[in-house]
């Protein structure tokens, strides 16, 4: 077998015959064994941390205090699914209320809402929230003019 530690990720694996320091038998039956194969380990919460630059301070607290407690990874599915299944009609449904902008802005508007419907479409909630049930330590930071996100998996 592969001379690595004991607990030894697929990953660290496949690395180790890709890199050419192992056969493919040796690798085979390191991946085969379990005793040698260390699993991923399941996530039980989401840390969500917001902050709103352009926004007020109070908008800002209540955002913090929204997501003081971490969120339970069936919750989080929970919300994931429905988003799935209502949120390209959402979407859609948001250009009814466009009547008091100008018409050659509402066009533009309309095709950016129906290019942005489509695309929610091909996102397929579900296999995204079977995922997050095995992202144990990932840490996502999204930073823009309007937002400064931090999504921590434990």
């Amino acid at each position: 077998m592969i001379a690595l530690e004991k607990t030894a990720s697929k990953h660290e694996v496949l690395n180790t015959l890709y890199q050419g320091k192992t056969s493919p038998e040796d690798a085979l039956k390191t991946l085969e064994n379990p005793a040698a194969f260390k699993g991923f380990k399941k996530a039980r919460f989401i840390r969500i941390k917001m902050k709103l630059p352009n926004e007020s301070t109070r908008l800002n607290l209540f955002l913090r205090s929204l997501f003081a407690f971490p969120i339970p990874i069936g919750m989080a599915r929970f919300f994931l699914n429905i988003a799935g299944k209502h949120a390209p009609q959402a979407v859609q449904k948001t250009t009814k209320h466009l009547d008091h902008i100008d018409e050659a802005k509402r066009d533009d508007v309309k095709a950016k809402i129906r290019s942005s419907s489509e695309e929610l479409e091909t996102i397929d909630f579900q296999e995204i929230g079977r995922y997050l049930r095995y992202a144990r330590g990932t840490r996502i930071k999204i930073e823009s003019t309007d937002a400064i996100i931090t999504i921590t998996i434990r």
